[in-house]
């Protein structure tokens, strides 16, 4: 074997050797980060809880605690079992399950009057956070790794009515959200000022997002008063969300509000944290430019309709 042939033999031992150790510090590295991104869940499972807490003391109505933290044990599959302590009696919230493989973490919230305990699953927390590992290696080894910007804009562009042309027809029903309509409900309105969040990848718009800040009798609040992206694209409205979500923490708000009757979007909507609340809006609707049957009207989780499509947000 010649020296040349050798050299090369070892430059690519030694690339191949450097790979491997910068791929098994990325894995470390992205670890370690899901592991804080699943903590932060739990933080925000508990916070949400201590708030509904506060809001039943002020409400003077401790039901609303149990209701909220039942549904909790319903939508999240990592909570295992709830129970509040009032006046130094536990309450369990539902029947108190066996203890599942891999155990339980018990994490406790002050609330007023006493305290809250909510029990995670280690199994299910643990098998989220694998299955978040293997879904950002796939990312990674994609060719052309999704990208996206987001910005605050004080206009839409005709970029804005081709994204409703690619997105629009994958909705039963939605109002046309083009650039001259865009324009006119959140950049020219006379009575409010909204700030707009757009999305762009390679240069196009993707998504956008609406909000303001007030204050309200129970503290400030951000509401998202409208969004909208492909109902595909989870990336892009969880990007967005994200976006209105470090907004609202610089504004000090303490919640967000949204309305939203899209079933894909409510799904991203849960997975970023919010869960749903009572309304005081009701979504009516006929159409009469063109004929649907009965079906049509059956079920909501197809449309999109947010606060933005209602006169309530003065």
């Amino acid at each position: 074997m010649s020296i040349r042939l050798k050299l090369a033999l070892i430059l690519t031992l030694g690339i191949a050797g450097a790979a491997a150790a910068a791929g098994a510090v990325f894995l470390h590295l992205e670890r370690e980060s899901l592991r804080q991104a699943e903590e932060e869940k739990v933080r925000l499972v508990l916070d949400s809880v201590r708030r509904m807490a506060e809001e039943a003391a002020l409400g003077k109505d401790p039901l609303m605690l149990l209701d909220y933290l039942a549904f909790l044990k319903k939508d999240r599959p990592e909570i295992q079992h709830c129970r509040v302590e009032l006046g130094g009696r536990w309450q369990d919230v539902g029947a108190v399950p066996a203890e599942p493989a891999g155990g339980m973490v018990a994490r406790a919230v002050p609330i007023p009057g006493g305290s809250a305990e909510v029990r995670f699953s280690s199994e299910v927390l643990s098998r989220r956070e694998a299955a978040a590992l293997a879904a950002t290696v796939r990312l990674v080894a994609r060719a052309r790794p999704l990208r996206g910007e987001v910005r605050t804009i004080r206009q839409f562009d005709e970029g804005f009515t081709r994204l409703w042309e690619r997105a629009g027809p994958a909705f039963a029903g939605a109002v046309r959200r083009d650039a001259k309509y865009l324009n006119w409900r959140f950049i020219q309105a006379p009575h409010v000022r909204y700030s707009v969040a757009a999305l762009y990848r390679d240069g196009e718009a993707a998504g956008y997002a609406a909000y303001r800040h007030v204050q309200e009798p129970r503290g400030r609040a951000t509401r998202l008063i409208d969004f909208f992206a492909d109902p595909h694209d989870d990336e892009g409205v969880l990007s967005l969300l994200r976006f209105v979500d470090r907004e609202a923490q610089a504004a000090d708000s303490d919640k967000i509000r949204v309305f939203a009757t899209h079933a894909g979007f409510r799904k991203l909507l849960r997975k970023s944290g919010y869960y749903p609340w009572r309304s005081g809006m009701e979504f009516v609707a006929r159409i009469n430019a063109v004929p649907v049957d009965a079906a049509f009207y059956g079920s909501a989780e197809g449309w999109h309709i947010t606060a933005g499509d209602s006169d309530q947000d003065h």
